[in-house]
């Protein structure tokens, strides 16, 4: 089994070895679970320093250097880890009907009960489905919040 310090020996792999440390990479069959691709976000890292860094992994898995069983008895290393395609998050409608917007509000207000609400925080409980105009005239109609001033709001719960 082949230490990863042997292998990224020189001064400019410094980075890739402290990384190496904190994620628990020891010897060189544990960088098959390396993400190579997210390198370039880690401080210190260049995109030429990951790129090489990748580079020398693949290099030592193609010339056989591994026969310590990484990978059962075939000798070759697995191949690092690819990106995932990311899930997409469900999609909102763009708009909420008046009903919806009300019902959303009410249980943002209710439980927000013990402190003033600004404008600004219900259109973001809304999350960009409603206009701020439109939150503010549904606020000054409905008989569950008190007005303060202009842009500030409390929840009063009905008797």
């Amino acid at each position: 089994m082949s230490d990863i310090s042997e292998i990224y020996n020189k001064p400019k792999y410094l980075p890739f070895l402290i990384y190496c440390r904190e994620h628990h990479y020891k010897a060189m069959e544990d960088l098959a679970r390396c993400p190579f691709h997210l390198l370039t976000k880690e401080p210190g890292f260049t995109p030429l320093l990951a790129s090489r860094v990748k580079a020398v992994y693949i290099t030592f898995c193609k010339a056989g250097k591994n026969t310590d069983n990484m990978q059962g008895q075939t000798g070759e290393c697995p191949e690092p880890e690819q990106p995932k395609a990311a899930v997409k998050a469900p999609v909102l409608p763009k708009t909420l009907s008046e009903p919806e917007l009300v019902i959303l509000l009410h249980a943002y207000f209710e439980k927000n009960g013990d402190r003033l609400i600004s404008i600004d925080d219900a259109c973001k409980a809304a999350g960009g489905r409603a206009k701020r105009a439109e939150i503010a005239k549904i606020l000054q109609n409905v008989a569950w919040c008190r007005i303060v001033d202009k842009g500030t709001f409390f929840y009063a719960p009905i008797n």
